[in-house]
């Protein structure tokens, strides 16, 4: 089995509902790009559950980008993980036709958002740069942005 396919058929969770491409439209470093989304969706798990999201962990927005084209128009797709309850704010955030949230924290990025209907053709997708040589850093998960419980 190929890390593509081990990668889309883990990423085929029903529980993750929304596919999601965020494109920087001007260059940008790897590190830059990680910070970035994990600004945004502080951003929006603040918006969700309130100023004391960081204390409701089980609570937060979770999910998976990978990124590509690393050289030149550096974007990164994902799936997350919304909470059904949710989904209709996460939406306003991130309307499909206008600027959203992700253009406020990056400045000229644009994205975007669909329900995740069948996860892992998205995942299939979203892996077509994963190979056995790509670095680690090629893929975030939000929850690496999560502080470390004590």
């Amino acid at each position: 089995m190929t890390r593509r396919s081990a990668y889309s058929r883990w990423l085929s969770d029903p529980t993750l509902n929304v596919a999601m491409t965020l494109n920087f439209n001007r260059p940008v470093s790897l590190t830059n790009a990680r910070n970035a989304i994990g600004q945004c969706f502080g951003k929006v798990d603040r918006k969700l559950l309130g100023t004391r999201f960081t204390r409701r962990r089980k609570d937060r927005t979770t999910g998976v980008f990978m990124f590509e084209h690393l050289k030149s128009n550096l974007h990164a797709h994902g799936l997350l993980r919304i909470a059904p309850e949710r989904l209709e704010r996460f939406g306003e955030m991130f309307p499909p036709t206008q600027r959203g949230l992700w253009s406020d924290v990056w400045a000229g990025g644009s994205q975007w958002t669909t329900d995740a209907d069948d996860p892992e053709v998205f995942a299939f997708y979203m892996t077509k740069e994963q190979h056995a040589s790509s670095a680690p850093e090629t893929m975030l998960f939000l929850e690496d942005f999560f502080p470390t419980e004590g």
